[in-house]
């Protein structure tokens, strides 16, 4: 017979609500190979979207990431994740892509049930092709790519191309500068084609820096977005040349993808396939703006030709970025009902830089390093971040233990922008970790790491926090 202890116990667990219980909840974590390639302010992107945790009933979902390249894939790494993104590489099928092993291996992966979202040069990565082999250009790209969607793009050198080309980097704006006008890349009007992955109705504005439109060619093929608008009309650029001491203007720029397919979705074997030639991940997504050609440079330090910027007023801070952690959600093999929330939920760390920096006496010198690369502070540390519009809680951590600091809410944008004074800190390695709720509970994380030389004769306390450079970054 049970015990009087026991009924007892069961008694008052009956008087209290359902709703009041706490029941254990399950973890599942995502795990997503992201293709490595050199545009690390792009690479932040796309981690800013995987670095998210959100809840679903009882149930608490999250994705971790590992960078992979060329050799992972052809050691058979995939075999250990969930979704391999490749996103803004041209080098994905220009040059891995000839290789037939690493081809071959991605496919395995997809066939075996493995997700992959592809992003512009990712969504070409994943196509199969070009429809005609007109020039040597379409011949090596037709050479290189997956075939694991079956989408022909459309893409040309010569005209969608040079929308990636001739931006005028040195003066894009920067993630900092709140109030705008923002000079960026520009953005395109797209319908929206209801999807579990997108579940929203009309009109939609994403970056776009020039990837392809895309034709499907099977009845697998789900499209996700249209293109609304043709570059060549509603943004012009121009081909310039530079004679007897003047710029002079050739032609107008071609672009042909009004009416395409900006984003689909389909499967290949046992794998979900997800593919934009937009930018889901871009943060700068305009609401309204204009071209402005002008003397410039393409790279710092290059040389001087008519370069062009778009300018104008941006929606909110990561716009778009749930339709990001969606797609690689789906891709993995989730229910709708498992989806992230359409949220924009999330947090980019300022300073200390997570691409590296030298701070002296509050000046600031740029690395512009790769994701990872500590900066280094002499002096004392100070932390500035922004978050999305949305945030209802923030928690900063240093060297895995939560502090109690003093969070001001500097300036109000397309973002918030933070900044927190730190306590008294030791010298050696140090990492930070700023965490963002919104008000469901849903997180997300931001993470940069620094040396502190604040008194050279001040020990380091490495041995005390029990971190080092070699901790993974992330």
């Amino acid at each position: 017979m049970p015990s009087i202890k026991l009924v007892a116990i069961i008694l008052l667990l009956s008087l209290i609500p359902m709703n009041q219980i706490e029941l254990p909840s399950e973890n599942t974590t995502i795990k997503v190979a992201v293709y490595n390639y050199p545009d690390e302010f792009n690479k932040r992107q796309v981690l800013m979207a995987l670095r998210y945790t959100w809840k679903n009933d009882n149930e608490i979902f999250s994705f971790s990431y590992d960078l992979v390249n060329l050799s992972d894939v052809l050691k058979g790494k995939l075999k250990k994740f969930d979704v391999l993104i490749i996103a803004s590489s041209a080098k994905s099928y220009l040059v891995d892509g000839q290789n037939k092993k690493w081809k071959e291996e991605i496919r395995k992966f997809v066939r075996n049930g493995g997700g992959f979202l592809g992003i512009c040069g990712g969504a070409i990565a994943a196509s199969r092709g070009f429809k005609d082999n007109f020039t040597a250009f379409h011949r090596l790209v037709n050479r290189g790519v997956l075939r694991i969607a079956d989408v022909y793009v459309n893409d040309d050198l010569l005209q969608e191309w040079q929308y990636l080309f001739r931006i005028g980097r040195p003066s894009l704006s920067k993630p900092d500068d709140l109030k705008g006008p923002f000079s960026a890349f520009p953005s395109l009007n797209t319908t929206v084609l209801p999807s579990s992955i997108i579940p929203v109705s009309g009109f939609r504005c994403f970056g776009w820096a020039g990837g392809p439109g895309m034709y499907a060619i099977s009845g697998n093929v789900k499209p996700l977005l249209i293109y609304n608008e043709e570059p060549m009309q509603t943004k012009p650029i121009n081909f310039w040349l530079f004679w007897n001491g003047e710029w002079i203007k050739l032609r107008k720029i071609k672009t042909d993808i009004k009416n395409s397919l900006a984003a689909v979705s389909t499967t290949y074997g046992k794998g979900r396939v997800v593919i934009y030639g937009v930018h889901p991940e871009y943060p700068f997504v305009f609401k309204n703006g204009t071209i402005k050609e002008h003397i410039g440079r393409m790279i710092p330090m290059g040389p001087k030709q008519m370069v062009y910027n778009y300018i104008g007023y941006l929606h909110n801070f990561s716009y778009n970025i749930w339709i990001v952690r969606r797609s690689i959600a789906w891709a993995a093999g989730l229910d709708e009902k498992e989806l992230p929330p359409c949220d924009e939920t999330s947090v980019w760390i300022l300073d200390p830089d997570p691409c590296g920096a030298i701070y002296i006496l509050g000046k600031v010198k740029k690395l512009y390093g790769k994701i990872g690369t500590p900066s280094l502070i002499f002096g004392k540390p100070s932390l500035r971040f922004l978050t999305s519009r949305n945030a209802k809680m923030i928690e900063i951590y240093l060297d895995g233990e939560i502090l109690n600091v003093n969070v001001s809410l500097m300036e109000e944008g397309y973002a918030d922008l933070y900044m927190a004074k730190l306590p008294e800190i030791c010298n050696g390695f140090h990492i930070l970790k700023v965490r963002v709720y919104d008000e469901k509970g849903n997180f997300a994380e931001g993470i940069t790491s620094f040396y502190l030389i604040k008194d050279h004769n001040e020990s380091s306390c490495n041995e005390q926090n029990n971190y080092s450079e070699n901790d993974k970054f992330h």
